[in-house]
């Protein structure tokens, strides 16, 4: 009963803990920890020369399935957007009023950042849904290459791509 006692114990160490009062989800999140401890094992039988601890190969499984169905997420860039509120004057903590100056609002970017959190490996080449998109108004430095500006985007990467006659950017970046 080695391989019982082993699960049992890889369990105990990192487990899902919801408070939860229908059975059927403690059944669920369980069976979870058994399929991520056994993935765990198996990965580990596999890949002898190289360790990885159970609790960040658990983190790598759950950020690659966060991943795995969306888009990749822009960072915002630049300065926060500033919140009006009513600040209190030095007497009685009361609010004071400042009257507003009429300063125009700032123009909003259309366009991504230049600089874009690329897409997981496993994402990027497994080869599903990785439609080119033509922004003619959005032209953008290229991904792969970082040379050239391009037109096209990667509908599942949201990255932007260059290819032409002489070089196909987006084929690479998919491939690799």
């Amino acid at each position: 009963m080695g391989g019982v006692d082993l699960l049992d114990s890889m369990l105990g160490y990192y487990r899902i803990h919801l408070r939860s009062r229908p059975w059927y989800k403690r059944i669920f999140f369980h069976m979870v920890d058994m399929t991520l401890v056994n993935a765990w094992l198996l990965w580990r039988r596999i890949n002898a020369d190289s360790y990885m601890p159970l609790y960040d190969f658990k983190l790598a499984v759950s950020e690659h399935l966060r991943k795995a169905g969306k888009a990749v997420m822009t960072k915002k860039r630049g300065r926060p957007s500033s919140i009006v509120g009513t600040p209190t004057s030095s007497r009685g903590g009361t609010p004071s009023r400042i009257p507003e100056s009429p300063v125009p609002a700032k123009k909003t970017r259309k366009t991504p950042a230049r600089h874009q959190d690329l897409p997981l490996a496993s994402v990027r080449t497994d080869g599903i849904s990785h439609f080119p998109i033509w922004k003619k108004n959005a032209r953008q430095i290229c991904q792969n290459c970082s040379k050239f500006r391009s037109f096209t985007l990667c509908e599942k990467c949201n990255v932007y791509l260059c290819y032409n006659d002489k070089r196909n950017c987006y084929k690479e970046f998919h491939e690799e």
